[in-house]
């Protein structure tokens, strides 16, 4: 049983999806893809990254599962809103295969007891399979753009609840992060506590598992600030050691059967 322990865990990783009509990628070609900061992210600490492709067939996702030990659910895009407000971005390169497809990934997930990292988007995408709601920021700009700085740049301090999963892994109750995000948490789902907020203006950039599962959702992008600040591997070695946990019960489950 060690020698299972020992092996590296496999961690599924959400993707983009661009139907071919933006003149930024391929035009003309439809493409699933992923920046390498979440793959390198991933690699460098010890683990195995698979890429998830968007299925129309959610039938599927059941049989992907049972393959991984952990889930990353990246950022890009915005979720749409039943009333988005005129000076919202253009939410129409979300699209909706990717949405529904990742929406039951994460219940099935969920009910596996999988761990799962959401960033950004997939912070928010963790809230609205709990019940939870968004709303559009003030700004159609995020404060990256403001800024015109690069993405691991730091750009606003966040407050860390004491005594949470989150701050005991990081060993801090303050830290800085980029900012990435033209959206918000409005209500926060069931199940989840809100962990860490925008010392500036409130706003939720961490979120947890109300229960002992490992679940957290940041609103901002951690596989670009390890380099810069080493507590945030403590958070991916954190999830090696909880998808290690997770493959090493599911083998005795699977013993049992």
């Amino acid at each position: 049983m060690l020698g299972v322990f020992l092996l590296k865990p496999w961690i599924g990783i959400t993707v983009h999806v661009d139907d071919g009509k933006s003149d930024d990628l391929y035009p003309q070609h439809p493409l699933m893809y992923i920046e390498s900061d979440y793959i390198k992210a991933i690699e460098v600490h010890g683990m195995h990254p698979i890429l998830l492709p968007v299925l129309d067939d959610t039938s599927e996702i059941e049989s992907y599962l049972s393959k991984l030990d952990g889930l990353l659910v990246t950022g890009g895009g915005y979720l749409n809103l039943d009333k988005p407000l005129p000076s919202s971005p253009d939410l129409s390169g979300t699209g909706d295969t990717r949405y529904s497809f990742e929406f039951v990934l994460l219940q099935q997930a969920l009910n596996a007891g999988l761990p799962i990292l959401g960033v950004c988007r997939g912070m928010q995408m963790l809230n609205e399979v709990h019940g939870g709601t968004l709303e559009n920021l003030c700004s159609d700009h995020h404060h990256q753009e403001v800024l015109g700085i690069e993405s691991d740049i730091l750009t606003h301090s966040i407050e860390l609840k004491k005594e949470s999963k989150l701050s005991e892994i990081l060993g801090s109750d303050y830290i800085d992060v980029n900012s990435r995000h033209r959206q918000k948490i409005f209500s926060l789902g069931n199940g989840l506590r809100e962990v860490g907020w925008s010392s500036k203006d409130r706003v939720i950039e961490a979120i947890e598992s109300e229960n002992k599962s490992w679940v957290f959702g940041l609103q901002f992008h951690p596989e670009q600030l390890y380099k810069r600040d080493p507590r945030w591997s403590s958070l991916f070695n954190d999830l090696k050691r909880a998808a290690k946990q997770y493959s090493q019960t599911k083998l005795k489950k699977e013993k049992v059967y």
